[in-house]
């Protein structure tokens, strides 16, 4: 079975959060506010005590977990930046993943991963793939250098 969780980033203290999403259950005006379980950082026996809890758990993005992860065993998000892991020049360009047409998959602008499906298997090819960031800590990471 597939394991289904998100990660997001929380506004009140600025680290990962790890869990289930809720959405499109709370709104500040008529936006969704998100917010992640992170079952791990809760303190409560009941539903009162967790209403006490829940601003801890509001998140400024959510991503899914893809079910793979990368050449060192640590899980790929939706929104991680991976880098084939070679010292050859040509395999320095950096790939996000995204959710697109139903799937995960590297967003690759310049199509140099033209029909290099996202799988366990391609991830570990060879030299491998890993994380080197995400989107929103290092979006410098995306530059395209001259």
């Amino acid at each position: 079975m597939k394991t289904v969780k998100f990660r997001g980033k929380s506004i009140e203290t600025g680290e990962w959060l790890y869990g289930s999403l809720i959405n499109n259950a709370f709104y500040q005006g008529e936006t969704p506010v998100l917010f992640i379980i992170d079952t791990a950082k809760m303190d409560y026996d009941c539903f009162e005590d967790f209403t006490e809890q829940i601003d801890d758990f509001k998140v400024s993005c959510a991503d899914q977990y893809t079910g793979l992860t990368d050449k060192c065993g640590t899980e790929i998000y939706e929104g991680d930046i991976l880098q084939y892991d070679s010292p050859s020049p040509w395999h320095h360009h950096k790939y996000p993943i995204i959710f697109d047409d139903g799937a995960f998959q590297f967003d690759d602008e310049m199509d140099i991963l033209e029909g290099f499906m996202l799988s366990q298997e391609n991830i570990k090819y060879k030299h491998g793939f890993v994380i080197v960031g995400n989107i929103y800590e290092d979006p410098e990471l995306l530059d395209v250098e001259a």
